[in-house]
């Protein structure tokens, strides 16, 4: 499913819920923007959330063109990355950049922390970090410090991520105790005869409104053939009047 804000965009397929990506991966965003420069600029961005048999993976990254934004009907450009993280089993795991020596070493003890940091050094890279070395090292240390962010902040991010989960868990339960009633024999009834209620009441006052004008244009018809047979008479009548008058003075 897709969840979208002015600066983020969750693209999620994996198995973990939208809602906790999205706090997940707004909170990598938040941790990043903290340590931006005066030079760098923080674009908008996709996070494309799949699952995978590993760990955890990532890369980064594409542009987007979203034609047609806001009022004024802009382009907006988006940087897309994509995320890929594995079951809870996963987890704790080392985290060492292996391609290269002397990376920073660190651990995601849990999947939250692996979501967070994954998309972190992702995001890192669409500041301008290239693959090698020193831009993997600047993206790694992005990773680390955005989940020192979310250890600092975990009680609180936590807690809005049980919310968000225990009211969509309240909305899906909810739904479904409506399906459950209204999927009875005798609800589909009395929905069908509500709806057929509906229609007659609605066909009955198009009839009384078709009666009323076939009426009004009954009687409007009627006036105007009067109306036509009298302009007729006058040119019939001159015609009659003077051969009246010759038969009258011819009679001695």
């Amino acid at each position: 499913m897709k969840r979208k804000t002015a600066n983020l965009w969750i693209r999620n397929t994996s198995p973990y819920p939208d809602s906790e990506v999205y706090i997940l991966c707004r909170t990598a965003l938040e941790s990043v923007q903290a340590s931006l420069s005066p030079t760098e600029r923080l674009r908008p961005i996709i996070v494309k959330m799949t699952a995978t048999h590993y760990g955890h993976r990532g890369r980064a990254h594409w542009t987007e063109r979203e034609y047609n934004c806001g009022a004024d009907r802009h382009t907006k450009i988006w940087y897309r990355i994509l995320v890929r993280i594995g079951s809870p089993q996963h987890f704790p795991v080392q985290v060492n950049y292996r391609k290269f020596r002397d990376m920073p070493e660190f651990e995601f003890r849990t999947y939250r922390e692996a979501i967070v940091g994954v998309t972190a050094h992702e995001i890192g890279h669409t500041l301008g970090n290239s693959g090698r070395k020193q831009g993997e090292e600047i993206c790694e240390m992005c990773s680390w410090d955005a989940v020192d962010y979310y250890r600092k902040h975990q009680p609180e991010i936590d807690a809005e991520i049980s919310t968000q989960t225990a009211q969509l868990q309240s909305a899906l339960q909810a739904r479904q105790n409506y399906d459950s009633i209204t999927s009875t024999p005798q609800a589909r009834r009395e929905k069908k005869l509500q709806h057929a209620s509906t229609g007659l009441a609605r066909w009955q006052r198009k009839l009384k409104l078709a009666t009323t004008k076939v009426k009004t244009y009954q009687r409007t018809v009627r006036r105007l053939q009067k109306t036509q047979q009298a302009d007729l008479l006058p040119l019939d009548q001159p015609e009659s009047q003077p051969m009246a008058q010759a038969a009258t003075q011819s009679t001695p």
